[in-house]
């Protein structure tokens, strides 16, 4: 019962995440709000199981396809042919399983902590996960910037995920810019920030 309260406490916060990965997508497509959409969740990860971890990241994977592909069930309904009370039971699988991804993330975070600067290993442990499960519905964390192509050059040669990965190490460089501002750690995130971009900047030149 106090996992479940202790979870209840940070439930505004994994559920904004969820709304702003779902606003960044079409058809709302303020993209612009990918940069911050993991913040929250990551604030909601603190001091919690890896257990609470796995629910919570759940909780999100199957919020954002909730919001994101609410259209699937008038598709099971209209094209399929199905009664609404088996095209609902079928949804709510489909919305569990389409960003399981979004679960094990947050889980292995807590499960295999690793004595790195984040900006170095949490971005790829994601981009790894999100490229290891792939989707029905191509709804990568990188394809919201799908219009920016002055951004995204460098996906000529890693692909969605390589954006992926750069939406991630923004996300987790404002987190930890926010926890160094709150005297949280002592580490400034900046430099490892830099280099980061700068890689990804060759590429796309390259």
């Amino acid at each position: 019962m106090f996992h479940f309260i202790k979870l209840y406490k940070d439930y505004h916060l994994f559920l904004l995440s969820s709304i702003l990965i779902v606003l960044s997508f079409p058809k709302i497509e303020i993209s612009g709000l990918i940069w911050v959409a993991l913040v929250p969740l990551f604030f909601a990860l603190e001091h919690k199981t890896p257990k609470q971890a796995l629910i919570i990241g759940f909780v999100v994977g199957f919020l954002v396809s909730l919001g994101a592909f609410h259209w699937v069930l008038y598709t099971l309904q209209v094209f399929g042919g199905l009664p609404l009370w088996i095209a609902f039971p079928i949804f709510l699988i489909f919305c569990s399983f389409c960003n399981i991804h979004l679960a094990f993330f947050p889980y292995l975070l807590k499960r295999f902590p690793i004595h790195l600067p984040p900006l170095v290993w949490v971005p790829a442990l994601y981009t790894i996960l999100e490229f290891l499960t792939p989707q029905v519905f191509h709804w990568y964390l990188g394809a919201c910037l799908y219009k920016k192509l002055w951004l995204i050059q460098f996906a000529d040669i890693t692909g969605v995920h390589g954006v992926s990965f750069l939406v991630v190490t923004v996300n987790v460089f404002i987190y930890e810019l926010l926890r160094w501002i709150k005297k949280e750690t002592e580490i400034f995130p900046a430099p490892s920030l830099a280099v980061t971009l700068i890689l990804l900047l060759l590429a796309g030149i390259y």
